[in-house]
């Protein structure tokens, strides 16, 4: 099995001409089409708060966060 990749632009009556490599053999085969179309919706543009760093003295630690019984 080899893979090839062509890449291509479509014209308006959608009709390819399609040209294969010289090491691609002869006879029947299997061609499979994958269409990779852009996408069609920006990327989400979400609010971004920067808080500044994070204080060095600041501890997440269970122990820290919960107190003495765990909870």
């Amino acid at each position: 099995m080899k893979t090839v990749k062509i890449d291509v632009d479509i014209p308006p009556n959608r009709e390819l001409r399609l040209v294969l490599p010289a090491d691609i053999p002869t006879g029947r085969s299997t061609l499979l089409l994958v269409f990779d179309t852009p996408a069609k919706h920006a990327p989400l543009d979400l609010p971004v708060h920067d808080i500044g760093p994070w204080p060095i003295h600041d501890s997440l630690r269970r122990e820290d966060l919960y107190g003495d019984d765990g909870r």
